[in-house]
């Protein structure tokens, strides 16, 4: 019987180009990369920075130089963090409302309702449009307006109502969109039929109703999405990755400004010439 030897782990890549390509792996904010510079950042830029911190901490000879520029890599990566931050922000504020953000800070909105809370506020015009719909269905529900007849007078008065009254009948299953073809059309199970056109009206009127339900309520409305992106960002500033991230560049900076500092004041201490007068015994 064949012996299934176990493979032996690689250990990684082992050329240099393979390293550097592994040691990019998993990044995303490169807070931790060894690497000072991400992909598409600017190396003129960096390299400028470097040369600002080295002259604002008068760095002297290859030790202050090598921890200036560190300084200088840790200053990069909390740009970067700063940049990636605002996106979030960015990224938190502009994303799509959901209705669960919206309970979990009081405020329900019905199902017909849902699908206009991206939408742009309506203009006194768009209301006034909706409303006069809205009576208009209700007056052809409540007279049975469901004749030919009736058809032809909606579509030359209230053209817009009409289209969307057979596109409300089309979702229905109607094939045919004719004024004849509505008028005769009916839905439901057997013995339990109704005109193709009440079903049609009632779902063009549970449209304007639900469209005007938020406008009716536009304040209310404004103050619990004012609390969902409230809630947001407390959660990006409560963020365990950004705040950890943020605390090890700030103890990192603080740590090297220390050595840099000690290195300093040892070279001023061994630069002192003793200039004390020998006294002759």
């Amino acid at each position: 019987m064949a012996v299934i030897r176990k493979s032996k782990r690689t250990g990684g890549p082992r050329t240099a180009a393979g390293k550097a390509l592994a040691s990019r792996n998993a990044l995303k904010t490169g807070v931790y990369s060894a690497a000072a510079q991400l992909p598409g950042e600017s190396e003129k830029e960096f390299r400028a920075l470097v040369a600002d911190i080295a002259r604002d901490c008068q760095a002297q000879g290859a030790i202050e130089s090598m921890l200036s520029e560190k300084l200088a890599e840790i200053c990069w990566k909390q740009r970067r963090l700063g940049k990636v931050e605002n996106l979030m922000r960015l990224s938190a504020l502009s994303r799509p409302m959901t209705l669960n953000e919206l309970q979990s800070v009081g405020f329900w909105v019905p199902n017909d309702a849902a699908v206009f809370i991206d939408s742009e506020s309506q203009s006194v015009a768009e209301y006034e449009s909706c409303l006069g719909a809205e009576a208009y269905l209700e007056t052809y529900i409540r007279e049975r307006k469901f004749s030919e007849e009736d058809l032809r007078v909606m579509e030359s008065a209230v053209p817009d109502i009409y289209n969307f009254v057979v596109d409300c009948a089309r979702v229905a299953g109607l094939k045919d969109s004719s004024s004849r073809a509505l008028a005769n059309a009916t839905i439901g199970s057997e013995g339990n039929q109704a005109p193709i056109l009440l079903h049609a009206y009632q779902d063009a009127l549970d449209f304007y109703k639900a469209r005007m339900w938020l406008t009716d309520r536009q304040a209310e409305f404004d103050a619990a999405k004012q609390r969902v992106w409230d809630q947001r960002m407390v959660d990006l500033i409560l963020s365990e990755k950004t705040a950890r991230a943020s605390d090890y560049l700030s103890r990192e900076f603080s740590r090297t400004l220390a050595e840099l500092r000690k290195q300093q004041e040892w070279r001023r201490k061994t630069q002192v010439i003793d200039v004390t007068p020998e006294v002759e015994t």
